[in-house]
């Protein structure tokens, strides 16, 4: 519920939702296995989709996904202490964690960047590729220009990151969920 919003419906319609959302949201901040639940709901997410493709942005470990476990475990947690911290984009709940106090500077920036750039080859691989497994599907004319685009040096260069910036979110989660 932490991405919910309305997308479509009147102001009052929308006011009557998030007065039901809100609550909701704040009461879950005081469950007692909200920590164990969200570590369980971690493990079995990366035990069915088992990838250690760092081009599978969005399910490999350390990717999009668990970006948005830290974001939304955080403001599960501390919903009820700063409502202001829920909101249903990750980028922007970030950083009202982060001026609330419950996430530090540095930790903002890792993940900010992190979200930032694995969005910006996500994009432009679903644009410029074709389904199936990355860098493979990459045709030799994409796989020239994406680093260009990401402002590296070489195909190799975007892996490195990728791989680079999955370790500093998996190491974020960790550290952000062990109490």
């Amino acid at each position: 519920m932490t991405r919910a919003r309305v997308v479509v419906g009147s102001a009052r319609f929308a006011a009557a939702i998030e007065a039901v959302i809100r609550p909701a949201l704040q009461r879950s901040a005081g469950h007692r296995n909200l920590r164990t639940d969200v570590l369980e709901m971690h493990a079995l997410f990366h035990a069915t989709k088992k990838t250690g493709n760092p081009w599978d942005i969005k399910h490999v470990r350390g990717g999009l996904i668990d970006i948005e476990f830290v974001a939304q475990y955080l403001m599960l947690r501390h919903a009820h202490e700063r409502p202001c911290v829920i909101h249903a984009a990750t980028a922007e709940a970030l950083r009202r964690l982060c001026a609330a106090g419950f996430l530090r500077e540095r930790d903002l920036a890792i993940l900010s960047e992190a979200l930032w750039f694995f969005k910006a080859v996500l994009q432009s691989t679903r644009i410029g590729c074709m389904p199936g497994p990355l860098p493979e599907n990459m045709s030799n004319a994409f796989a020239c220009h994406l680093p260009d685009m990401m402002g590296l040096s070489n195909l190799g260069a975007v892996e490195a990151k990728l791989v680079g910036l999955q370790d500093s979110v998996l190491h974020n989660f960790a550290r952000l969920t062990s109490s």
